[in-house]
């Protein structure tokens, strides 16, 4: 006999229930719950009949630790040690700010400045190398500032959250450039969506989490999607209908593609290439705040549903932010793909095996390689993000170069000896990101502005003859040892890391539910998702069950975070943040009444009651 439990630990906040689940393997008398001090968390039931797995319930009711012991009559028991900490004010590192929509001024690097600038840097160097140092120093100040307080859209102040952690990401998981960005991210599965992966996770988030969703959806666009499932013949037709507006698209040839006639580019977008078993995204950009969206098919097509409502994801259309993705075609809206790749613990593991990932339809297929041994039924992920799957045709050496992959589900293309054969979208987890801020950019912008400044110098004494160039080629050398030292200074930095798990404790991907204020913004830098970032205030509130993640429902045990209760529990959590980090409570807490260590009566003191009365 061996009684188990998962988790082994608990550590949440007062007020929330915890589920844990036990195994008796071979026992199947009763299995009691005690807990060591009730007056910190109580469990629920007092007894469960063996072997299980049982699920027993801890509630938490004031700050302290405890221990949960569970006994069967054969002398077996397990103890479940339970941390309890109150929702505490927390302050993060912050570098960035946010632009409103009709502010933003497109990307920096790319443009016509960056362009100008670096040109600029090269052609000096030539005359005055410390002018051409200068040059490059300020192209970097530009780049860095624009990342800084440029390319995060404003999206409606700071929102609250409570989501499911899946995966954890550090400078050391970036590449290139992009090392620099030290901002410590998590992506998080919000309450109550399962966990289950979707091709078309991000259109159906108007159904699948009214609650949370509208802050993972793109703002300014009404939204929604319909399944077309056939295949449709050539001729087959598809009429969609927003209020009075309408317009029919034809299937026109074998390929079982329905194509757009014309017209109507903002009632329907991407229409273009759709085709059977694949989701047909409803776009409206005009001004009621909702429509009423009908759809029918002529021959064997049909769609799913038949109707449904396109509304706008935060109760209003945002013409600012629709004029802003409009005016700049680097900008678009994918959403973050999230599939059991992230599902890993800290070392190394994956916290799902291949079968409880595809259980999941999380998929992790690899990317294309060349001049490698496919043989059918290999499924890789191509340049689009769809599933190419091998078919029976053959199995053989891809080619040299990857083949110009289609878009279109079931269409095939061939790649050497290899034929592929496109499945549609990655299924994806539902997700939104938030980010803890690190310092890298920040400490290589204050390292390249006095960096500027020593070129500068130096670019005045190299108009000077003889003890100027010396006096130069000093600069110089001092110039790009300052930058050289900001650089690796930023690239070393992991500030954000070390504050998230010294204020939180590490975070473990599937298991922590943590509850997340931040700033809701609209990262252009990527191909476009929303985030909180920075992260103002962030509490682990829960642990799943091992049991539940693998099922995809890690909800099920936590009422307070199901449908009928999670907005309460946002709203609950949200207020007690605002509180902790309101200038009241940081003035308050200034106060010498307020500076005790110990205790109020052991090393605290009271408030000035002013002059005592006079002697009679």
């Amino acid at each position: 006999m061996a009684l188990t439990t998962s988790p082994t630990t608990v550590t949440m906040t007062t007020g929330l229930s915890q589920p844990i689940e036990v195994t008796d393997l071979g026992f199947n008398g009763q299995i009691t719950a005690t807990s060591s001090n009730t007056s910190i968390a109580t469990v629920t039931p007092a007894a469960q009949t063996g072997p299980g797995p049982v699920v027993f319930q801890v509630t938490t009711t004031s700050d302290g630790s405890c221990t949960i012991t569970f006994s069967d009559t054969v002398g077996s028991s397990v103890q479940v040690p339970v941390a309890v900490a109150a929702a505490t004010p927390q302050t993060y590192n912050q570098y960035t700010q946010c632009v409103q929509p009709g502010s933003y001024s497109g990307p920096f690097l790319g443009s016509a400045g960056f362009w100008a600038a670096l040109l600029a840097s090269i052609a000096s160097s030539f005359f005055n190398p410390a002018a051409g140092i200068m040059g490059f120093c300020l192209t970097g100040i530009a780049y860095c500032h624009w990342w800084l307080y440029g390319r995060l859209v404003c999206l409606g102040g700071n929102q609250c959250f409570i989501g499911l952690a899946l995966q954890c990401d550090t400078a050391a998981d970036q590449s290139g450039l992009g090392k620099l960005d030290t901002d410590y991210s998590i992506n998080l599965l919000p309450a109550p969506s399962p966990l289950q992966g979707d091709p078309y996770w991000l259109q159906d988030l108007p159904s699948t989490n009214t609650i949370q969703g509208f802050l993972i959806e793109e703002q300014g666009f009404a939204t929604g999607a319909l399944t077309l499932t056939g295949p449709p013949n050539s001729g087959d037709t598809l009429t969609v209908m927003v209020g009075s507006t309408s317009q029919t698209y034809t299937c026109s040839g074998t390929d079982t593609t329905i194509t757009a006639a014309s017209g109507l580019a903002a009632l329907i977008n991407g229409i273009s290439g759709v085709s059977s078993s694949s989701g047909l995204n409803l776009i409206y950009i005009s001004s009621p705040t909702a429509f009423l969206v009908t759809a029918s098919t002529t021959g064997a097509s049909t769609l799913t549903p038949s109707s449904l409502t396109l509304a706008y994801p935060n109760g209003q259309p945002n013409p600012a932010f629709v004029k802003m993705m409009q005016n700049y075609s680097n900008l678009s809206f994918t959403g973050e793909a999230e599939s059991s790749y992230g599902l890993v613990n800290h070392d190394g593991t994956s916290v799902l095996s291949p079968a409880q990932a595809q259980s999941l339809n999380l998929p992790t297929p690899p990317q294309w390689q060349a001049n490698y041994f496919y043989t059918p039924g290999d499924q890789i992920e191509d340049s689009n993000g769809n599933i190419e799957t091998c078919t029976p045709y053959a199995q053989a050496l891809s080619g040299s170069n990857p083949p110009n992959w289609p878009t279109t589900i079931g269409a095939t293309v061939f790649d050497g000896s290899v034929q592929w054969q496109c499945g549609g979208p990655v299924p994806s987890a539902t997700n939104l990101e938030i980010e803890f801020e690190g310092a890298g950019v920040w400490d290589l912008y204050q390292a390249l502005i006095a960096a500027a400044v020593v070129a500068g110098v130096g670019a005045v004494l190299c108009e000077i003859p003889i003890i100027g160039w010396i006096l130069c080629l000093i600069a110089c050398l001092v110039a790009l040892a300052i930058a050289g030292i900001g650089a690796g200074v930023a690239l070393s930095d992991d500030s954000a890391e070390n504050q998230a798990n010294s204020q939180v404790g590490v975070i473990h991907p599937g298991q922590d539910v943590l509850f997340v204020m931040g700033r809701w913004v609209y990262d252009s830098a990527h191909t476009g998702w929303n985030e909180l970032h920075p992260v103002l205030f962030c509490q682990r509130i829960a642990q799943v069950p091992q049991a539940d993640l693998i099922a995809g429902t890690p909800w099920q045990n936590f009422p307070e975070l199901g449908a009928a209760n999670l907005l309460a529990t946002v709203n609950g959590f949200c207020g007690l943040a605002n509180n902790a980090l309101s200038t009241a409570t940081f003035i308050a807490q200034l106060q010498p009444q307020n500076q005790w260590t110990l205790h109020p009566l052991v090393d605290g003191c009271t408030t000035d009651s002013g002059e005592p009365p006079p002697l009679q």
